[in-house]
């Protein structure tokens, strides 16, 4: 502990103990096997590089070719489909699903996924009925591997549980862990958020690989001999699970990782758009996409940079391997957030300005180091309606009415 302690002091950081003489043995416990977990170096690297980016000469974006359902020969069509049902007729598709977040911008005091979208129906509910739909059509058992955080992951299991597997096979379900981050201040000090706990947030759904892989989750995948890996966020309901057009197009063309993109409905949606940063493919943040190119037009007046991100992705089992075997990181991404703290006097405080700093990964991060990469336009209307507000666009109100209208 001692050897602990002088550490954390060395870099900086020995504001963090100074209630720890406060705390019971149990509290003290558990703070230290937080603290043990921190990469300080780590840390500090993060804040530099957000202090001081490096130079990069500028950015050039360039738009990625999609392939588009309705542009398909039917004989094309027809090979890609095949090629899908084969996959998963064979047992070589697994899913995973990130579910790490809660309904706050709902108001709902949970997991997002165990929220009720139709009478009866969550979330959960509604992918799991898909899933035994495909399990029923295939003759197949698919394995389910579900991604908590700290903050949703014994409410998750608790809720499987109960609900019985919502109808699938238990052993058909697998939960891993989201890793978790500490927090810093504006001045890259560690926060607490109580007297024996650091601040910190999940580490962004890049994390997803590496914690398939520390989790020994992915060990299992490999075992079970499941090549590919159909990748899908918790709140995007029209989510099509294991598409086998999507699965076939993949496969054909022997992609490491492959995406799927609605077009933008105009210029200024804040979504992330699917294209190539000096040449190198990846997710253009709409922040950082000039206004003149966000606003380019095609000769029949769509936008050139229109492929939206849906975060739905296939993923190659031995490329989430290749690239999890060896120290391999993906890019931070820094948000400055209000993160609450304790002041002075020992109390919570829930600051009113962006306090602090949250480092995330983002998976489509990943799509630098595919060889090749599939990305397919689909209808906005049939396979993208996220439920992340309260109200108004992108809300539960939103996703019923859709819902209804897309076959089932």
């Amino acid at each position: 502990m001692n050897d602990l302690f002088d550490q954390i002091k060395e870099h900086g950081q020995g504001h963090v103990l100074q209630y720890f003489a406060e705390l019971s043995s149990a509290e003290q416990t558990l703070f230290l096997d937080q603290l043990k977990t921190i990469d300080l170096p780590q840390l500090e690297e993060l804040y530099a590089h957000h202090k001081k980016p490096p130079k990069t000469g500028g950015q050039n974006f360039q738009p990625v070719l999609s392939v588009r359902k309705s542009a398909l020969a039917p004989a094309e069509l027809s090979k890609a489909v095949q090629a899908g049902e084969d996959l998963l007729r064979q047992g070589k598709v697994g899913l995973v699903l990130v579910a790490g977040g809660q309904g706050t911008r709902l108001g709902f005091p949970g997991p997002k996924g165990c929220f009720e979208l139709l009478p009866g129906k969550t979330l959960f509910q509604l992918f799991a009925d898909q899933v035994a739909q495909l399990n029923q059509r295939y003759g197949i058992t698919i394995p389910w591997y579900i991604m908590t955080s700290d903050a949703t992951d014994q409410e998750t299991r608790d809720y499987f549980v109960r609900e019985k597997y919502l109808g699938l096979p238990k052993g058909s379900v697998h939960f891993f862990l989201q890793d978790m981050l500490p927090s810093l201040d504006l001045n890259g000090k560690l926060i607490l958020d109580a007297k024996g706990h650091l601040a910190s947030n999940p580490n962004g759904h890049g994390g997803t690989l590496l914690a398939l892989r520390n989790s020994g989750a992915l060990i299992k995948i490999q075992q079970a001999c499941i090549e590919q890996l159909f990748y899908f966020q918790v709140d995007n309901v029209l989510t099509k699970i294991a598409d086998p057009l999507f699965l076939g197009l993949h496969t054909l063309a022997s992609a490491d990782m492959s995406t799927k993109i609605v077009r933008k409905v105009d210029p200024e949606e804040r979504v992330g758009v699917v294209g190539y940063v000096n040449d190198v493919l990846g997710v253009i943040e709409y922040s950082e996409l000039p206004s003149a190119q966000a606003s380019q037009k095609n000769a029949d007046g769509s936008l050139v940079f229109n492929a939206a991100n849906t975060a739905i992705h296939i993923l190659r089992t031995d490329f989430v391997g290749k690239l999890t075997a060896k120290n391999f990181q993906l890019p931070y991404h820094v948000a400055v957030k209000k993160i609450p703290c304790l002041a002075p006097l020992g109390n919570l405080l829930q600051p009113a300005q962006p306090n602090g700093l949250k480092f995330e990964t983002f998976i489509f991060d990943a799509l630098a180091q595919a060889k090749n990469s599939v990305t397919l336009e689909v209808e906005r209307n049939e396979e993208f309606a996220p439920v992340k507000n309260a109200t108004g666009p992108d809300s539960p109100e939103s996703a019923r009415a859709l819902l209804k209208k897309t076959p089932s």
